[in-house]
């Protein structure tokens, strides 16, 4: 019995890492398709406002599928509203500003701080218990990104630094929603639901200002690369953003935010591959670090939070 039991959270723990695996890679991918959707010089609100629109689409058809009745009340609201704003409306804003100006794989290092920002944040709520070998791996984390960051020759025009720095508030912000999924979500509200109530109220925040300042993007027929990329990255905030808060419900919020070092690796490679991007020595040696900081960030068997569905 014991035996099973044990062969049991082995299987939770490799199920829980590969879709932490899964949803690193495609938001990793989501760095370098928002370079080209900025390219197209519109409006970072508009883009995220037609992201989000293309994503309240996807999951309100996932939504149909696993059709679950709810009661909307002021609290569910609330918690949708929070989400949207920590996890969606300020970090979405800062992040397509950043992206105007930061190579697709400099950009993606900085949700490398989310798992750091996190793990402290428990720690002071007594989310998580104190572990050395945990807060070893978060402060090779940040190593890695003193080593990107830090060196005059990390990468080659220097003066993308204060954008860089505009993105790392972005961590901050997911930070906060992380925590707030672990703590406040509402039992009855799954995953779908919480990315299909966080999507809508992202519209509706940021209808106002597209209507005011009147910042439409024209969908044209046959699809250009402005439009290719805004259905891309919906369908990614739909796809990724359901399995993250999934995890995060199953497997807790240090775990699941775990997935900012895949994210910044897979970043990199995505850079390289889509736009020949070119990278020091400095960001080989902080992705090795970055390897290693997961793995011993990582929970074990015996403290991974296996929640039952």
């Amino acid at each position: 019995m014991k035996k099973k039991f044990f062969d049991y959270l082995h299987y939770k723990i490799l199920y829980f890492t590969m879709i932490l695996i899964f949803i690193g890679v495609l938001w990793g991918l989501s760095f370098s398709i928002s370079k080209i959707a900025v390219s197209s010089n519109d409006n970072p609100i508009a883009i995220l406002f037609y992201q989000n629109i293309i994503s309240f689409i996807f999951l309100l058809i996932f939504y149909f599928f696993k059709f679950k009745k709810f009661k909307i009340s002021i609290k569910i609201l609330n918690f949708f509203l929070l989400i949207s704003l920590t996890g969606v409306v300020i970090p979405g804003t800062l992040f397509y500003i950043a992206a105007s100006k930061v190579p697709a794989g400099i950009l993606s290092l900085s949700v490398a701080f989310v798992p750091m920002l996190t793990y402290v944040c428990s720690l002071f709520l007594k989310i998580e218990t104190f572990s050395l070998t945990r807060i070893s791996g978060v402060m090779l984390g940040f190593i890695a990104i003193l080593l990107l960051v830090g060196p005059p020759d990390s990468f080659a025009d220097r003066s993308i630094l204060p954008w860089v720095l505009l993105a790392m508030i972005c961590p901050i912000c997911y930070t906060f929603e992380n925590v707030f999924i672990d703590v406040k979500k509402p039992k009855e509200i799954n995953s779908i639901i919480l990315a299909l109530g966080s999507s809508f109220i992202t519209i509706l925040l940021l209808a106002p200002v597209i209507f005011y300042f009147k910042l439409f993007i024209d969908f044209n027929y046959p699809f250009q690369k402005i439009e290719l990329s805004i259905i891309a990255l919906g369908f990614i905030t739909a796809i990724a953003y359901t399995f993250f808060i999934y995890l995060i419900s199953n497997a807790g919020a240090v775990f699941a935010s775990n997935v900012g070092y895949i994210v910044t690796i897979s970043g990199v490679i995505w850079g390289i591959i889509l736009f020949k991007e070119i990278h020091s020595h400095w960001v080989w040696l902080a992705l090795i670090t970055m390897i290693i900081g997961l793995s011993l960030v990582s929970p074990r068997s015996k403290n991974l939070n296996l929640k039952s569905r």
